[in-house]
């Protein structure tokens, strides 16, 4: 193995390892805004099993702030200042030839080389210095402080004063979406720059949690009439 194939693996372990985090924080994301959102029409049902889903909540939660925390987490080997200290030791990953070689060994002909090509992101250390910028500049303060004292270990002072940390820092919402929204941003960026792919977050399952709930509903209703 060459060095520049062992650097292309290394790469891509970790693209795809922040990639599959990024995705698997949306489906609890959107688990967490199914729950709250379902709330209003199916109280009686949740009702049903409030600690069930009590816990599945609070549980949800818990693993989206832990693994949205992963990275901004500089200690974590796979975070996004590790990437990006990656992608600037092996910059060349992204020059002009190592992509025209790479999406030509996956079957791309010269035309369509030239096109996507001339219209994917150009990494650069000046781009890499951008994007560290705005992965600083996102409103992780709060997340941080949750991870590290509520998750991470038990704030001596919250509990001998009896307060809430959630109530100190909350997580919002609107927060967590902008970070996901920007992280998301960025990784689309590299997959693109490194061989034109994509990937989605936006997995809809709402019904899926709604066939729960409406079987909830039609056991009440059995149980009730007979």
């Amino acid at each position: 193995m060459t060095a520049t194939s062992r650097a292309e693996a290394l790469y891509l372990t970790l693209f795809e390892r922040l990639r599959d985090q990024l995705i698997f924080v949306q489906l609890t994301r959107n688990i967490i805004k199914y729950l709250l959102r379902l709330n209003a029409d199916y109280s009686a049902e949740l009702d049903q099993a409030p600690t069930y889903f009590n816990v599945t909540l609070n549980a949800t939660v818990v693993s989206m702030v832990i693994r949205l925390h992963t990275f901004f987490d500089r200690r974590n080997q796979v975070s996004m200042d590790s990437f990006f200290d990656f992608v600037e030791e092996h910059i060349d990953l992204f020059s002009e030839e190592a992509y025209c070689r790479r999406l030509s060994l996956q079957g791309y002909g010269q035309e369509r080389i030239k096109r996507v090509a001339s219209e994917r992101t150009r990494i650069t250390p000046k781009k890499v210095q951008e994007q560290r910028n705005t992965i600083g500049e996102m409103p992780s303060m709060n997340l941080r402080i949750w991870r590290n004292q509520l998750l991470a270990h038990v704030d001596l002072a919250a509990v001998v004063h009896n307060k809430k940390l959630g109530d100190r820092y909350p997580i919002i919402w609107e927060e967590i979406d902008a970070i996901i929204s920007g992280l998301k941003i960025i990784l689309s960026d590299y997959g693109i720059a490194y061989n034109a792919t994509s990937f989605l977050l936006a997995m809809d399952f709402e019904h899926e949690i709604r066939s729960i709930l409406n079987a909830f509903r039609e056991d009440s209703k059995r149980r009730k009439s007979q």
